[in-house]
């Protein structure tokens, strides 16, 4: 799979009616019913729809972890071969995905990524920008995150919304 074999999906904004809002409350108030309520509370408090609302599509999720399990198996089949080749008495360790904040990233970032993740920042001041890179490979995803409540390590919902090709990344702000 190539980068441009990755899909974009844009995210519809869900909004309930008044006379499904008032349903919601009574069914859960009459009759301990609760999820027609947290599916109209869900979506709209989610990170997803509020990339949505300010016109952020994301990334096909199964697109991209196809992408990212091929290109960790095509970098460990090349390294595990250098290895073999070059009778090294050390352990074989192979390349893994790894996600860093952005402030932290010592690589190059498009301008058209920075301007999406500045856009982002600005509109949603608790998420997470991150960079999500293979070990010594190019082609790293920008990764937005809600940090989940209940663990202060640990993210409730991530998207990836960007991608770029390294080390000659060709884009502009869109």
């Amino acid at each position: 799979m190539k980068l441009t074999d990755i899909c974009r999906e844009s995210v519809p904004i869900i909004e309930f009616d008044e006379p499904m809002s008032t349903l919601a409350s009574e069914a859960q108030e009459v009759l301990g019913y609760s999820i027609l309520k947290k599916e109209q509370e869900g979506p709209n408090s989610t990170l997803l729809s509020r990339l949505a609302a300010i016109q952020i599509d994301i990334l096909k999720r199964s697109d991209v972890e196809q992408y990212k399990s091929e290109q960790l198996k095509e970098r460990t089949q090349e390294k595990l071969s250098k290895w073999i080749a070059g009778g090294a008495d050390t352990q074989f360790f192979g390349p893994g995905w790894a996600s860093v904040e952005i402030g932290k990233y010592a690589q190059p970032i498009p301008e058209f990524v920075l301007n999406k993740a500045i856009q982002i920042k600005r509109e949603i001041p608790e998420a997470v920008i991150l960079i999500e890179s293979l070990e010594d490979y190019p082609d790293p995803f920008l990764v937005v995150a809600i940090k989940d409540p209940r663990y202060s390590c640990l993210f409730a919902e991530t998207h990836y919304v960007e991608v770029w090709a390294e080390p000659k990344f060709e884009g502009r702000i869109r």
